[in-house]
Formats: C-alpha cells, structure tokens, sequence
C-alpha cells in the first residue's frame, strides 16, 4: 500500500543509492533503472498534492498535514538538486505553502515540529529568512517535540552561516533523551531520529568529534532490531551518504593476512564459520562490522503476537462458517477480520490478507448488490483511512486513537473461482511505522470442490 509517507520513504534513499552502493557494496551491484524509479515517485506524490501547495496522506481530497507536506517538499528539493524534473508550478505552490504556514500563530508541540520542517526545507532551497531561523531557535529551542526537529533548525541555521546557534541546536539534538512526544504526528521514533541527527550533522560538517560516537551508538542501535520502518531505513542511508564524506583509510588484517578492500566483505562457508575467523583493526579510525544471515524458513511460521492480535474467518452469506476444505467452485464468501492492538499508544495499522490462489476478491459494485454492507449479521465494521482490493490480497490501513478503542473488524467479499487445493498465507497486521509492533495469524489449506 502507498500512502504518500511510504512513497516519500520509499524515493528519498534512492536518490543517493547509487552513491552509498558504489562504496560500500560495490560497483556490480549498483541498480539500473533507479532514475526511472524516482521519477515516477516525483509524479505519484503530485499527484497528492492540492490547489494550495499541500499534500494529502492517501490524495488530494485527505485533509492536509504539516509535517507530510514538509516531508514531501524535502523530497522535491533534493530531488531537483540531483537534476530530477520536478514540474516549476508545484515546486513553487509546495514552497510557498511552507513560507505561508510559518505565520500560523501556534507555537505548541506539534505546530514547533512542523514549523522546523518547514524552515530546514525552505532553507535547502535557499528561500528561508534568517529571522524566523533566529526567532525558533532563540525561543523555542529546547521547546521542540523531539532531536529530529532540534537537528532541523541547526541543519538550516548552518546553512545561513548561524554556526554558533547551528552548533547550540545540534548540541541540544545529540544531549536530547530517547524519549519523544507520542502527540507529535511525523511517522517517527527514536532510531529516525538519532539517524537523521546523523546524516544532518555529517552534512553540516560541524561538531566532527561527535560524528564517530554517534555513528557507533546508531550501529548499535540497528543492530539490536530486527524490523525497521521506511522513515527509518531512508534516513538510515542518507546518513550512510553522508558519512561518505568523512571516510578514513580501511586497514585489516584477517586470519593475520592483510586485507586491503574497502569495505572488505567475507563470506564463509559453513565450515570456516564453524572453525571461527579473526579481523583485527591495524588502522587508527573506527569500523564498523555487520554480521547478516538470509535463509528460508523451513516450516510455515506460526502465528505471532507482538502488540497486535488478528485472526480471519469465511462465512456464508448467510452468516455460517465455511469449512475450508468444502469450499464450492463459484460460492460467494465473506472474508471476516477481527483483532486488536494490544497498547494505548496512538497508531496507525496496516491489515494485509494474501489470498490463497483459486480465490478471488470480489468487487462489490459489480456483484448484483451483495455488499458487505448489506450483510445484517456482520459486526460493526471499522472505519478504514484507506482500502484496496487487489488483485492477491485485501488491503487497509485503520487509525488507532490513543487510548481510544483497540479492537478492529473488517470484511470483504470473495468468489471460489478454481477448483484444487492451496495454500492459505498468514494474514498479517502490523503498525506502519513500529513494523516490530506487529501479528499474524495461521496459515492453513483451501480447498475449492
């Protein structure tokens, strides 16, 4: 599913992919065809954008929020900087927007969060007042929701020669605790953050003696999880991008012989990871080492419950549970969802049901009137922000208030269209920007007769 902050979170590190990958993977591995790639994401993101020069989370009709519009703009900016066409009109519309937001009279947590956005994108395109700059960081500064908007102010600061109050709010950034307002809306969290004070202190080329450590706390950071979000891995690699340019001199030794690759890669068998392997650091600069192991599971994955519970069943129209074994070709199903998200916290969920191959989802407008809707014994159905009926899978996206209610259901229409015998995927929740918040449910087999 692509709302405009997966789309943004998508494109933004493929602007510099090629850069990161061409050091640090290798040139073979570079990949083609990524300028193709970002510019029809610089199309798709247009497209959500209104008359005024905001964007829409899911299209231009959606309600228009600060920080997504500021995200998207930031985009568009770099974007253009590295030579993308990005259409004059919407560039100017998106800037001014910005520039006319900033004189919105509030100036509380979610409103200071945005109005740093706002000036750090501006500022990057060269049309930010150094007062305003001056007036957020004299006054509101240690106010700020959280380090990402404190590195903002400083990144915009720096780039108008403020190097003294740039270096006060990187500071305030760095000496900021993990917490983070759970009210300010900006698809963020602690390892974003702490990512984006990276890249934005690299960039500055202040506080280098910062640089390293903090490097060293984000790999450790990385390291410990096992899911990252989109916000997280594109600010992740535009910190990689930007610790390219303070790059020391690789010197290792491995099994006692020198290694001299940079970065150097090693791949053991089974046996050498058995015999273990030793790299020493001969140099005087900081490495870093990542360990990675890929496979395929070798049972189905059972059902899981990390902060979210989420369960489906098949019903006849008339409401009587299907046997999946006795499924009949042509009979007209009801796909029920039902779970819950199991803290208080405010989120937003997204709920994805892979089909079972002989299934079909049926489109509702076309099915002689047999609506969900229509159906007398379903439960109260949730209201969604976003649905699609693909082609694979059933796709929604639900807002879960802070401490509001938890528990959500769904519903769909779908036709046993093949006969045979299929597997039946997990269906799959998971919180949209904590992907480690996430359940799923059983996998099982369909039978259609």
């Amino acid at each position: 599913v692509r709302g405009k902050p997966e789309t943004v979170s998508r494109a933004l590190p493929l602007l510099y992919f090629n850069q990161v990958a061409e050091v640090w993977v290798g040139q073979d591995t570079t990949e083609a065809g990524l300028r193709a790639r970002v510019q029809e994401a610089v199309e798709r993101i247009l497209t959500l954008q209104d008359a005024n020069g905001g964007f829409g989370l899911w299209h231009p009709d959606s309600a228009i929020e600060d920080w997504l519009s500021a995200y998207a703009m930031d985009f568009l900016v770099r974007a253009r900087q590295e030579r993308y066409l990005v259409p004059e009109s919407a560039y100017q519309h998106g800037l001014a927007r910005l520039q006319e937001r900033l004189n919105a009279d509030e100036f509380d947590g979610e409103q200071l969060g945005w109005r740093a956005y706002n000036l750090y994108v501006l500022a990057q395109a060269q049309k930010a007042a150094v007062g305003d700059l001056r007036y957020l960081h004299d006054n509101y500064l240690q106010k700020l929701p959280n380090g990402f908007a404190q590195a903002q102010l400083g990144a915009a600061l720096a780039r108008y020669g403020e190097l003294g109050r740039a270096k006060e709010a990187f500071t305030a950034a760095l000496n900021r605790n993990a917490n983070r307002s759970t009210s300010v809306r900006d698809y963020g969290s602690p390892l974003r953050d702490r990512a984006a004070l990276l890249a934005l202190l690299a960039e500055a080329g202040l506080l280098p003696e910062r640089v390293p450590p903090l490097a060293e706390e984000l790999a450790v950071d990385v390291g410990r999880r096992a899911y990252t979000s989109t916000q997280e891995q594109a600010w992740l690699l535009l910190a990689a991008q930007a610790l390219l340019k303070q790059r020391g001199q690789l010197r290792l030794a491995v099994d006692g012989q020198p290694a001299t690759a940079d970065p150097f890669y090693l791949w053991p068998t089974a046996e050498q990871m058995a015999k273990g392997t030793a790299v020493a650091n001969q140099g005087s600069d900081p490495i870093w080492t990542v360990t990675s192991l890929s496979g395929v599971p070798t049972a189905p994955q059972p059902p899981a419950s990390e902060g979210f519970t989420i369960g489906r069943r098949y019903y006849t129209r008339g409401g009587k549970e299907v046997d999946l074994g006795q499924i009949r070709q042509n009979e007209l199903l009801v796909a029920v969802i039902t779970g819950e998200a199991q803290g208080r916290e405010k989120q937003q969920a997204l709920v994805v049901d892979l089909l079972p191959a002989g299934l079909e989802i049926e489109n509702a407008r076309l099915a002689h009137n047999a609506s969900t809707a229509e159906i007398a014994w379903l439960p109260e159905l949730t209201d969604t922000l976003h649905t699609e009926f693909r082609d694979d899978r059933f796709v929604a996206a639900l807002d879960m208030e802070q401490g509001g209610k938890r528990k959500f259901a769904l519903a769909y229409l779908i036709r046993a269209v093949t006969p045979g015998a299929y597997q039946q995927p997990a269906i799959y929740v998971e919180d949209m920007y904590k992907p480690w918040q996430f359940g799923r449910g059983a996998t099982g087999i369909v039978k259609v007769q």
